[in-house]
């Protein structure tokens, strides 16, 4: 008797695998605040242009917020603005937008806090174009990014050496 043709499972176009995306660490959240208004805690909102306004030392507009949970919302309409010019809130949103995200940039092969400056400032759609390497954000941005990677170093460099130094003074015994 013949068999029945079997109905096939409609398949799932392929997903791109997503990296692995880290939170953003306090010292690359410095950094990005750093770079966006050399962290000012005072700033409010602004227009930049005609329909760009951006909020409190993160420099975040409203889509982003939205976005990035819209932390604070109590459903009035200026939630958006009170949450951004509290740098608490704003590191929230900002955690919450990368998470969501969280890509590689810059074809680095791992996702790190040079990737989330990036799509903090472009965007995530936009966050792989090499614009942004002569802006004086990214300059900013690097400066401080250096000093953190240039610290940790040291303290990995210190941990090792007084490990080195205790095995030695163990083996001396």
């Amino acid at each position: 008797e013949p068999q029945e043709p079997q109905q096939q499972e409609p398949q799932e176009p392929q997903q791109e695998q997503r990296p692995y995306v880290p939170d953003v660490d306090q010292s690359c959240m410095e950094c990005i605040c750093q770079a966006s208004s050399s962290c000012d805690l005072t700033a409010k909102c602004n227009y930049e242009g005609t329909h760009d306004y951006f909020c409190g030392p993160y420099v975040i507009s409203w889509a982003y917020w939205y976005d990035g949970g819209k932390h604070g919302f109590t459903g009035k309409p200026d939630d958006f603005e009170t949450c951004l010019v509290d740098k608490e809130c704003a590191e929230k949103t900002v955690r919450g937008y990368m998470r969501r995200y969280g890509r590689d940039c810059d074809g680095s092969g791992t996702v790190d806090c040079s990737d989330f400056a990036r799509m903090h400032k472009l965007g995530f759609k936009q966050c792989g174009s090499d614009s942004i390497l002569d802006s004086a954000y990214w300059q900013s941005f690097e400066l401080c990014h250096m000093d953190n990677v240039d610290e940790k170093n040291n303290d990995i460099l210190e941990i090792d050496a007084r490990n080195k130094a205790r095995e030695y003074d163990d083996r001396k015994r």
